[in-house]
């Protein structure tokens, strides 16, 4: 039988995100760290030029967004809808 009958795996993981800087290949490791404190890596040898492009690709759609949902403030946070219709 296949593996994913019997051990499903959830539809939503929480974890982050971790970046290593290898100072002998002058590369980086990326990993995410889940919840449960098991660790996945994604990749091991990410050149310094990738992660670069990737921060700066990263930056970009964030600027994207917030101009998007119309953030001006870096404490604000998505308010639901129905408060807005309500006037607030």
């Amino acid at each position: 039988m296949r593996r994913e009958i019997h051990e499903p795996i959830p539809v939503n993981i929480a974890g982050g995100n971790i970046f290593v800087y290898n100072k002998n290949k002058d590369n980086f490791s990326w990993k995410v760290i889940l919840d449960d404190n098991s660790m996945i890596e994604v990749e091991n040898e990410l050149s310094s030029e990738y992660v670069v492009q990737l921060f700066n690709a990263l930056l970009q759609a964030i600027d994207e967004r917030k101009t998007y949902i119309k953030k001006g403030s870096m404490d604000a946070v998505p308010i639901p809808s129905k408060l807005v219709r309500k006037g607030l």
